[in-house]
């Protein structure tokens, strides 16, 4: 955790919680909001934040990775989304994944897409499919207000 944390740093998340209650929560809170930052920039292509697209090109490989690897969209989707008291569903039967999120009956998402390798889908595969997903979804509650950056 300490390296993430030091990759924060060097992208500009350096605040650190003061005490707990609402410090806490705030901090909790913009790191979050930091996370989904990092994640639209890198995952997203319509996505513009230039100082950090730079600053995350400076970044070594394994420090990229591992930034990667903390802001992965659907990590950052099921957080939110229990945060407040929400659902993220992702069930595969035969040929068809079924993905659906709920969130504080404001927001309901439904998709159900089919395989064209039914049965035999790697696990790299799967969570392709779920990331690319989550994406979709976290880009739409931003757009719609429910998530604020």
């Amino acid at each position: 955790m300490n390296d993430i944390e030091s990759i924060y740093k060097k992208l500009g998340g350096e605040s650190k919680p003061i005490s707990g209650g609402e410090a806490y929560k705030a901090y909790k809170e913009e790191k979050f909001k930091l996370r989904l930052r990092i994640c639209l920039t890198l995952h997203s292509k319509g996505y513009n934040w230039n100082d950090l697209v730079i600053k995350i090109g400076q970044l070594d490989s394994e420090e990229r990775e591992r930034l990667l690897q903390s802001t992965s969209p659907r990590e950052i989707l099921q957080l939110f989304v229990k945060w407040k008291e929400g659902k993220v569903s992702f069930d595969i039967e035969g040929d068809v994944i079924k993905f659906g999120v709920s969130h504080v009956e404001q927001y309901e998402f439904r998709e159900t897409l089919s395989c064209k390798r039914p049965r035999r889908l790697r696990r790299l595969e799967i969570l392709e499919k779920e990331n690319e997903l989550s994406l979709k979804v976290l880009e739409d509650m931003v757009r719609k207000g429910i998530i604020c950056l």
